[in-house]
């Protein structure tokens, strides 16, 4: 399965607009499509190559999509640079996903600019570069980035804004802000 930002439907079937229990469901990426994380070549060498090769610093973050009980499912924000959802989102059940690329050492988040506690990342999945896409993981391969989900239950509408400072030279902090309705 790849995956690919700028080509993501928003969900339109009723398996991805199903919440499970009292949790949204993972992320549904349709099969065939791609993230495109921003992939910078120069950074492929890093990423690709050698076990011993140093860690690729953050060069990326990005929302991948909003999540709602309100909304009935997941919004994936499909236009790079999107500055808010369209949907409104809210309810019981409220969740972000964070694409980020490189590695990074210090993440934060906040809502409305008050900072999460770090339990409100409640599932990260590695992805790793295959010729210049972004996929899930396997056995041998080295991340190259992640998607980090937050848990912002209980919160209505508001600025959510993320945050990391990449491990390595040039030690860039980078962020993402998303206007949630």
């Amino acid at each position: 399965m790849l995956l690919m930002l700028a080509s993501l439907p928003l969900p339109a079937l009723a398996a991805e607009l199903a919440l499970a229990g009292s949790a949204l469901p993972p992320l549904q990426v349709p099969t065939g499509t791609r993230i495109s994380g921003g992939h910078d070549p120069a950074l492929a060498p890093a990423v690709q190559g050698s076990a011993r090769a140093p860690a690729a610093p953050l060069s990326r973050v990005v929302v991948v999509g909003v999540g709602s009980s309100q909304a009935g499912g997941w919004e994936y924000m499909t236009t790079p640079g999107q500055l808010s959802t369209v949907q409104d989102h809210g309810g019981a059940e409220l969740s972000v996903v964070i694409m980020e690329v490189g590695y990074g050492g210090s993440p934060s988040a906040s809502m409305n600019g008050a900072l999460l506690p770090r339990s409100a990342e409640y599932k990260t999945e590695p992805l790793c570069l295959n010729g210049g896409d972004y996929t899930p993981c396997s056995i041998g391969q080295t991340y190259a980035a992640w998607l980090r989900y937050y848990q912002l239950d209980g919160s209505q509408e508001g600025n959510f804004h993320y945050q990391n400072t990449s491990i390595n030279a040039p030690f860039n902090t980078l962020s993402t802000d998303i206007y949630i309705r």
